[in-house]
C-alpha cells in the first residue's frame, strides 16, 4: 500500500509540472512558441546615402583636331606622340616656297596695276581740263554743240578708266592678302595646351586641302577630364548638376576617385528600347592617370541621411507573410488572464484580420491603392516573443537599408528585432514521436 501511495504522489507531481509548463510556455501554435519560426534582423542607426550607379567613358574636356588649310608637302614635323605642347607652339610646317613665289608674283602684279592706275589718273586730269576749256569756248560761241558733247564723253570715259584701274589694284591686293594668309597657314600651330595623342602625317607627305582640312594632329588637355555617363530615364528625376560622384576604373581597381556633375543633357539616346541621357562628370587628372576611352563605373550620390534610424530592406515583407503575422500581432495587443479571455481575443483577432470570402484580393488592392508608397509596415519581434506591427514613413534607401523618417504608429528603436522572413519548417516533436514504434508501458 505504501508503494502505491508513493506512485500516486509522483503522478500528481508530474501532472502539476505539466500544467505549470503549459501555462508558462503556452500551448502548441502560440506566438511565443512560433517566434523561432521567423528570421529577424535588428534596426540600426547610422548614415545612409541614396545612389545611382551607371557607367561612362572618360574623355578630355578640351580636345583639338588640328588640320591644314593649305595644300602642299610637309616639310618639317616638330612633335611626336605624347609630346607636351603649349598653345601657339609650332607642330609642323608645310613647304612655304610655292606660296612665297606666288606672293612675289602678286606683288609685281600689284605694282603694274598701280602704274596703270596712275596713268589712268593722268588721263582723267587731262580730260577734265579739256572739258573745262571746251565748256568755256562753248559759252563764248567758238565751238559747236558736238565738240562740247565729245569733251563730256572723253571726261566720263577717263573717269571710268581711273575707277577700273583702282579696282584692279584692290583686287590684286586682296589676292596678295590671301597668299599671305596661306603662307602663315603653312605653320601648323597648337591652339591649346595639351598632349599630342594622334599624329597622322610624316615628313615629305603631301596633304590636299579641299572642302575639309585634312587631320594632322589631335591634341588633348588631359589635366581636365570628364566622364560621359549614360543615365537611365527612371533615375533622371534624382540627377542634378553639382552632385558628387565617385568612380573606379579597371586600371586602378583598388582606388576610388571623385568628381562632380557639371551638366545633365536633354538629348536622349535609345538603345534596345532603353532610353538614356548623358550626365557629364568633371574630374581632375593632375597625375595623368586617366586616359581617353577608359570605362568608369560611376556612383552618383543623390541624397544623404546622416545619423538616422535604419531598417533592413528585408523587413518589408510580402503580403502573404503579413497576413500570417496579423493574427499573431492581434494577440499581443492586450494581455489575457484566463483561457476564456484568450479564446475571445483569438476570435476577435480572426474576425478583424480574416477578410470575407471572395473579397481578399479586392481588399488587398484597395489597401495598396490607398497606402502611399513612402508608408511601410515592419513587424517587430519582442524579447517575450510578442509580434507588433510598426508603421513608418520611409526616406532614402540603398541596397541594404532604408531610412526611417517618422514613426507613425508603434514603437521602434535601435536594436529592435524585425521579422525579415520565415525559417524553413522543422519536423515537430509530435511527428517524431509518431514515427517511433508503438507499444504500451511495460512494468
Amino acid at each position: 500500500m505504501k508503494n502505491k501511495k508513493f506512485i500516486f504522489i509522483g503522478a500528481a507531481v508530474i501532472i502539476a509540472a505539466a500544467v505549470i509548463a503549459y501555462l508558462l510556455i503556452g500551448k502548441p501554435g502560440s506566438q511565443a512558441a512560433s517566434a523561432s519560426a521567423y528570421l529577424t534582423a535588428p534596426a540600426g542607426k547610422g548614415s545612409l546615402s541614396s545612389v545611382v550607379t551607371t557607367t561612362g567613358t572618360i574623355q578630355p574636356q578640351k580636345t583639338a583636331t588640328i588640320g591644314s588649310e593649305v595644300s602642299g608637302k610637309v616639310k618639317n614635323i616638330f612633335v611626336d606622340f605624347n609630346s607636351k605642347v603649349k598653345a601657339g607652339q609650332l607642330l609642323a610646317e608645310i613647304d612655304p616656297e610655292p606660296f612665297v613665289l606666288k606672293i612675289d608674283e602678286s606683288k609685281l602684279s600689284k605694282k603694274s596695276a598701280e602704274l596703270a592706275a596712275n596713268q589712268s589718273k593722268l588721263d582723267f586730269e587731262t580730260a577734265r581740263k579739256n572739258n573745262e576749256r571746251t565748256k568755256q569756248l562753248f559759252d563764248q560761241g567758238v565751238v559747236s554743240d558736238s565738240d562740247k558733247e565729245n569733251a563730256d564723253v572723253l571726261l566720263r570715259k577717263a573717269e571710268l578708266d581711273l575707277s577700273s584701274a583702282k579696282l584692279k589694284v584692290e583686287q590684286i591686293q586682296s589676292q596678295l592678302n590671301q597668299l599671305l594668309v596661306s603662307l602663315k597657314n603653312t605653320k601648323i600651330i597648337s591652339p591649346i595646351d595639351g598632349i599630342v595623342v594622334t599624329r597622322s602625317v610624316e615628313p615629305g607627305q603631301t596633304v590636299a586641302a579641299s572642302f575639309t582640312a585634312p587631320e594632322l594632329f589631335v591634341v588633348n588637355d588631359l589635366t581636365k577630364m570628364q566622364i560621359q555617363c549614360d543615365v537611365d530615364e527612371t533615375d533622371m528625376g534624382e540627377i542634378k548638376a553639382e552632385q558628387v560622384a565617385s568612380f573606379t576604373v579597371q586600371a586602378f581597381p583598388n582606388e576610388v576617385f571623385t568628381g562632380k556633375i557639371i551638366q545633365v543633357r536633354y538629348a536622349s539616346a535609345t538603345v534596345q528600347n532603353v532610353v538614356t541621357y548623358k550626365a557629364i562628370v568633371q574630374i581632375d587628372n593632375p597625375g595623368l592617370k586617366f586616359r581617353p576611352g577608359m570605362t568608369a563605373n560611376v556612383t552618383i550620390v543623390t541624397n544623404t541621411a546622416p545619423d538616422s534610424l535604419l531598417v533592413p530592406n528585408k523587413a518589408f515583407l510580402k503580403p502573404d507573410l503579413e497576413s500570417e503575422l496579423q493574427p499573431l500581432a492581434a494577440k499581443s495587443v492586450a494581455p489575457v488572464d484566463t483561457p476564456r479571455q484568450a479564446g475571445q481575443a483569438e476570435t476577435r483577432a480572426r474576425q478583424a484580420t480574416a477578410p470575407a470570402a471572395g473579397t481578399a484580393s479586392q481588399d488587398k488592392a484597395q489597401r495598396s491603392a490607398q497606402k502611399p508608397k513612402n508608408i511601410k509596415t515592419v513587424w517587430k519581434l519582442g524579447p517575450d516573443g510578442n509580434i507588433a506591427p510598426v508603421t513608418i514613413a520611409i526616406g532614402i534607401s540603398d541596397n541594404k537599408n532604408t531610412e526611417v523618417r517618422r514613426i507613425i504608429s508603434g514603437e521602434l528603436k535601435e536594436g529592435d528585432l524585425l521579422i525579415t522572413g520565415k525559417n524553413a519548417p522543422v519536423a515537430s516533436s509530435t511527428a517524431q514521436a509518431g514515427n517511433q514504434p508503438r507499444g504500451g508501458l511495460r512494468l
